[in-house]
């Protein structure tokens, strides 16, 4: 199948250079998206009134663990329970049917 399909090419190529149409150029490659580092980056500290630096450090893991996907295994809780499914009342028959009991024709229809 790829001789047929490279066999086809040759073949336009041929008939386009007799006709003298030029098949569309093909484009070229374009360079790879080089990202720099930020500019006048500062790292300052982080001071917030009535939080304390271990408290500060816990939230900075919190968020570093949820951007990157992992869990602290002691933050899970416990899983909670499924609903009860929905009871079910029983169903009375309408008609209890005997060997006693006559059927006609018409109601021993399926």
């Amino acid at each position: 199948m790829a001789s047929c399909i490279g066999g086809f090419r040759n073949f336009t190529a041929r008939l386009q250079a007799l006709v003298g149409v030029k098949s569309k150029p093909t484009p070229p490659e374009k360079a790879p998206l080089q990202i720099s580092a930020p500019f006048n980056f500062k790292h300052e500290t982080v001071s917030l009134p009535g939080v304390s630096e271990d408290e500060i450090a816990i939230l900075k893991e919190q968020a570093a663990s949820s951007r990157f996907g992992g869990a602290d295994p002691s933050s899970i809780g416990s899983p909670r329970k499924a609903p009860a499914p929905p009871t079910l009342r029983p169903v009375t028959p309408v008609l209890k049917v005997t060997p006693s009991t006559p059927i006609s024709p018409a109601e021993n229809l399926i």
